[in-house]
């Protein structure tokens, strides 16, 4: 009898904010899967072990390139799933950590065409996504009666045709794209309708309750709000939390 994969979503950060179904999976699942960089760190892992203790299970690290070649990205998304198929098909539960929420740009669902191919039956545990846990944050609305709730990667070629729609903005997924965006937001005078979060719910956590003149590092826990009109943010301010 093969194992269950759970795709499991540990939240933006903060520990606090993984779900008690998430944390009940994790404590029941033998085997914790989740994605390496490179250099050998797991931000979904580190965030959920602050939260459940994970002595005596197995650590199972997956490498997923960052590339927009798709041959190199079939190839990577095939090798973490023989990877991880080769222990369900021992039989052992395995729980698959993403970061914000699995359905929302998450590793996890390029693994499940490989597990369908293999039979292998998977579950999807929901999480708080990070552009929600940013707007908590921040003290700010992302939505309010008919206005629509738009979610892009950031691309900086896009920016003009992404702040032309009605509604709320929400650009993640930025990585190198950050600069090049923020600079056309800025240009096109919508520095104060727009905030921007980083590493939102962790230790580095920044806000700012509109875009800064003053470059920032891109990294790659970074998403920007952008709204139709200067959302009312006055009320939150804290130690952390920059104009």
């Amino acid at each position: 009898m093969t194992g269950k994969a759970y795709g499991v979503s540990v939240g933006p950060g903060d520990p606090g904010l993984l779900t008690l179904k998430a944390a009940e999976t994790l404590k029941r699942c033998p085997v914790i899967a989740a994605p390496f960089t490179q250099g050998g760190r797991s931000a979904a892992l580190s965030i959920a072990e602050k939260a459940i203790d994970f002595t005596g299970k197995e650590i199972l690290p997956l490498s997923f390139e960052m590339t927009r070649d798709p041959q190199r990205l079939a190839a990577s998304h095939r090798a973490a799933a023989e990877k991880l198929c080769a222990v369900l098909e021992e039989g052992r539960d395995t729980a698959v950590l993403c970061l914000g929420d699995t359905g929302i740009y998450g590793s996890f669902f390029y693994l499940v065409p490989f597990l369908r191919e293999h039979g292998i039956d998977y579950e999807v545990i929901p999480g708080v996504p990070s552009f929600c846990a940013a707007a908590a944050a921040l003290g700010v609305s992302l939505t309010e009666r008919d206005l629509p709730l738009h979610i892009f990667p950031a691309a900086a070629e896009k920016t003009e045709d992404i702040a032309s729609c009605r509604g709320t903005k929400v650009l993640m997924k930025s990585g190198s794209q950050l600069l090049p965006v923020l600079r056309f937001l800025r240009g096109a005078g919508l520095g104060k309708q727009a905030a921007l979060a980083q590493n939102c719910g962790m230790e580095e956590e920044r806000l700012f309750s509109s875009l800064p003149e003053e470059e920032v590092d891109p990294g790659y826990f970074s998403t920007v709000l952008l709204w139709d009109s200067p959302p009312n943010n006055e009320q939150k301010k804290g130690p952390d939390f920059h104009d």
